[in-house]
């Protein structure tokens, strides 16, 4: 797979179960580096008889050379403030955290702009370049329920690296539903 010991030494299992049909343990881990996940760094082994056959693989390699910073310089209230603007949304107001899950994972008020409480967590993220960015992973689902935004802000820069829309828009012309939507929630990571 390319992995180094790095890459590999800090999975956190997020969860198993085995089969009763084919007495298979399936186990779903999460890619985290320095203490810090990395964004869909995710993998799921099949297990029987002590021996995995069958493996899905979306973690990163390499991360310990490819990823510069573990420390961000915006403030994850100042990444919601950044995605708002990016997002062409109204300035959030009176942001205060509801909780605070870890110090690298927060849950923000509606600030205003949001029908559901902001999560925001510090991430590892890779680049369409391939470049690892330290990231606040967060959501906002609009006031008027028309999107769902999932974001990547660079810890760093406050640049906009990654968006999108939890919320799927379709159009049936010639048919009298014009308009329907679909969502679909994000399982958070833990």
């Amino acid at each position: 797979l390319n992995l180094t010991v790095e890459d590999t030494k800090n999975w956190v299992i997020t969860s198993h179960h085995t089969s009763k049909q084919s007495g298979a343990t399936h186990v779903y881990i999460q890619q985290v580096h320095q203490g810090i996940p990395v964004f869909n760094g995710i993998a799921n082994f099949a297990l029987k008889d002590k021996k995995v056959f069958s493996m899905g693989n979306r973690l990163l390699d390499h991360i310990a050379q490819n990823s510069k910073y573990t420390t961000p310089s915006i403030l994850p209230k100042q990444a919601i403030t950044l995605a708002a603007k990016a997002l062409e949304l109204s300035t959030p107001t009176q942001l205060k955290t509801v909780d605070a899950l870890s110090n690298k994972h927060f849950i923000y008020n509606k600030g205003g702009i949001s029908t559901e409480n902001i999560p925001v967590q510090l991430m590892y993220f890779e680049t369409e370049t391939k470049e690892i960015r330290l990231v606040w992973d967060l959501s906002i689902y609009t006031l008027d329920a028309e999107h769902w935004w999932s974001v990547r802000i660079d810890a760093q820069t406050g640049e906009l690296l990654d968006q999108n829309d939890w919320i799927t828009h379709c159009r049936f012309d010639g048919s009298p539903f014009t308009k329907c939507n679909h969502l679909y929630h994000k399982a958070l990571a833990a």
